[in-house]
C-alpha cells in the first residue's frame, strides 16, 4: 500500500511537506513578529517603571523575567486553548466553510496528531517568544534610570 501511494501521489505528498514547513516556520516567525512589537511597545510605555525597578536594585534578569512571565502564560494558555478547540469544533467548523463555499467537499476529518508532536510545536512555539521577549529587552541594559526618573 505504501509503494503504490508514493507511485500515484509522490510529487503531491512532498509537495504538502514542503508547504506545511513553510507553513510552520511562517508561522512561528510571524508569532515572533507580533511579540517583538508588542514588547516593544510595553517598554516603550512602561520605561519609567522599569527604570524605577532599575533605580530600586533589581538586576536586569529579574526585570527580563518579569516581562517574560506574561507571555509565556498567555502564548501557553492560547496554544492549549488552540488546541481544545481544534479538537472539540475543528473538523465541524471547516466542513461547515467548505460546504458554505460549494467546492465539493461535504466532511473534512482531521488526521489524528501523536500528544508528543503537539507538545514539540507547542515548545517551539513558546521558545520563539521567550527568545524575542529576551532580545528585545536588551535594550533595557543600555537605560539610564535617572533620566526616565525625572520626567
Amino acid at each position: 500500500m505504501a509503494q503504490f501511494i508514493h507511485q500515484t501521489l509522490g510529487g503531491v505528498s512532498a509537495q504538502v511537506k514542503r508547504a506545511s514547513g513553510l507553513v510552520i516556520f511562517l508561522g512561528l516567525c510571524l508569532a515572533g513578529l507580533m511579540v517583538l512589537l508588542f514588547i516593544k511597545l510595553r517598554i516603550a510605555r512602561e520605561m519609567g517603571a522599569l527604570a524605577t525597578k532599575q533605580a530600586i536594585g533589581l538586576s536586569f534578569r529579574d526585570i527580563v523575567l518579569q516581562e517574560l512571565y506574561p507571555i509565556v502564560l498567555t502564548g501557553g494558555s492560547g496554544i492549549l486553548t488552540g488546541i481544545i478547540l481544534t479538537e472539540l469544533i475543528g473538523e465541524r467548523l471547516v466542513s461547515t466553510l467548505l460546504s458554505i463555499l460549494g467546492i465539493g467537499l461535504e466532511r473534512v476529518t482531521f488526521s489524528p496528531f501523536p500528544l508528543l508532536s503537539v507538545a514539540g510545536w507547542m515548545a517551539a512555539l513558546l521558545a520563539v517568544c521567550s527568545a524575542v521577549t529576551c532580545l528585545s529587552c536588551h535594550q533595557l541594559r543600555k537605560m539610564h534610570p535617572a533620566s526616565y526618573l525625572n520626567e
